[in-house]
């Protein structure tokens, strides 16, 4: 469908707002590939690790290595999930942006061609919910439990837990079992102070074109150029 010439959509702008569509889908691509390939590096790294160390457990006369790699490998991956924590905050932040960004040319095909607006299964629309809406985001309990972010932030708790527990019990004299529900603890904690420092991180300094509403959905207070379903 060809957008409708007029004083103030020219037929030019067809062309250039499809362009800048396409453009920001292939950049929403890319990011959505980062995504991916930062976990499978997170989890394939934490695999060969523990591959590593159980080879290391099974020969005889290893103890010493052992537990040098253990001290020294285990604690890299953990920095290694920490720094891919605050990535994926990043990435999904520029996600988000980029989604506002369409939203705003999807703003355009309405108010160029309002006959399309039925047609339109996503909401043309910039404010914070329409962009979650059309990501797929949940900001709740549920979606923030299956998120990417969340399996490797439980993942690389669970493994510093595990070094702090072994280092804290010795110290005190208990044995893991004893040690358990103070583990639990400590698993609690370090899972909130871990995505503390990974938004602190991953923040970041957000131009106001990035933040601004310029359309929002009826429901937030319509933008006072916004197209009616009736016209």
């Amino acid at each position: 469908m060809e957008t409708p010439s007029s004083h103030k959509f020219p037929d030019r702008m067809n062309t250039f707002m499809t362009t800048e569509h396409f453009t920001l889908q292939s950049a929403r691509g890319i990011i959505n590939g980062e995504i991916v390939s930062r976990v499978n590096i997170y989890f394939t790294t934490l695999a060969s690790v523990l591959i590593a160390a159980a080879f290391l457990a099974n020969i005889p006369g290893m103890d010493d290595l052992l537990k040098l790699f253990t001290w020294i490998a285990f604690p890299v991956t953990v920095l290694l999930g920490l720094l891919t924590l605050a990535r994926l905050m990043v990435l999904g932040r520029m996600d988000s942006v980029y989604i506002r960004a369409i939203n705003r040319i999807r703003q355009f095909y309405v108010r160029a061609a309002p006959e399309v607006t039925p047609y339109l299964l996503f909401p043309p629309h910039d404010d914070d919910r329409s962009a979650r809406v059309y990501g797929g985001y949940a900001m709740n309990f549920r979606g923030n439990m299956l998120s990417a972010g969340n399996a490797v932030s439980v993942t690389n708790s669970i493994i510093a837990t595990v070094l702090l527990s072994a280092l804290i019990s010795r110290a005190a004299g208990m044995t893991p079992l004893g040690f358990l529900p103070f583990g639990l603890g400590i698993l609690v904690v370090v899972y909130f102070l871990q995505g503390l420092l990974g938004y602190t991180l991953a923040r970041m300094d957000d131009r106001p074109e990035y933040v601004e509403v310029r359309f929002p959905a009826p429901q937030s207070g319509p933008h006072p150029d916004q197209p009616s379903q009736t016209e």
